[in-house]
């Protein structure tokens, strides 16, 4: 078991799991599929699995900004025209 993630930001990965339906599965690179729960576990016990699971919403986190950014930047050029 190697706890990659310091607890803040695998309690933050798991808060956000928990707010996604629990009939949601997700594929984890060559790990294959796993349902919400499973992730969870994964991410709990700190297993290869978690860890790629909590890297992929540090990314995610990480590039929320110029998501918004875009989002704001169409929704303008709708209001205006």
């Amino acid at each position: 078991m190697s706890m990659k993630f310091d607890k803040d930001i695998r309690e933050l990965a798991i808060i956000r799991l928990t707010q996604v339906p629990s009939n949601v599965s997700f594929s984890i690179g060559t790990y294959g599929g796993f349902t919400r729960n499973q992730l969870i576990e994964e991410i709990k016990n700190g297993t290869d699995v978690g860890n790629a699971a909590v890297e992929m919403e540090i990314l995610f986190i990480q590039q929320m900004p110029i998501i918004s950014r875009k989002i704001a930047e169409r929704h303008e050029k709708n209001v205006s025209s």
